[in-house]
């Protein structure tokens, strides 16, 4: 709860009614909130520590919603990604990275989503999906594991 009453914007699960675009888009704030938080329990009920993680982004560059833009030109953009996924076929064999491309993925799309894709794509070459775990809130914020 802290940390959605502390983001001064609209992002992920964090949707705010006063952080909206005309059309009802979430309004990001990312040169303010271009970081992971885990709020820590200090031992005194209402008065969590605030920890903050910056986040680099080596390929993809956030942006601000630029007003300029149309509905219709931001529902077509698209990003490529380069996924390095941890593959192992059991808890005694050996494991490793394997990157899969994601070509296409519409700038819309959440995590969850964007897997789903590059999952349809691996099984219609025939190669095995990339299985993962998530949490209730469906990769709103972030996926706990996978």
């Amino acid at each position: 709860m802290s940390d959605a009453l502390t983001r001064d914007e609209s992002c992920g699960g964090h949707f705010r009614e006063e952080h909206q675009t005309a059309e009802g888009e979430a309004k990001r704030d990312d040169e303010n909130f271009q970081h992971a938080a885990a709020w820590e329990w200090t031992g005194e009920p209402g008065k969590p520590k605030l920890n903050k993680e910056a986040l680099d982004f080596e390929y993809v560059k956030p942006r601000s919603v630029a007003t300029s833009r149309t509905k219709e030109t931001r529902e077509m953009e698209t990003i490529n990604l380069k996924l390095h996924v941890w593959r192992q076929k059991g808890p005694n064999d050996a494991g490793g990275f394997k990157v899969y491309e994601a070509k296409d993925i519409s700038t819309h799309a959440s995590f969850l989503e964007m897997l789903d894709v590059v999952n349809e794509r691996l099984l219609e070459k025939g190669e095995e999906p990339i299985a993962f775990d998530h949490d209730c809130r469906e990769g709103s914020a972030a996926c706990a594991a996978w």
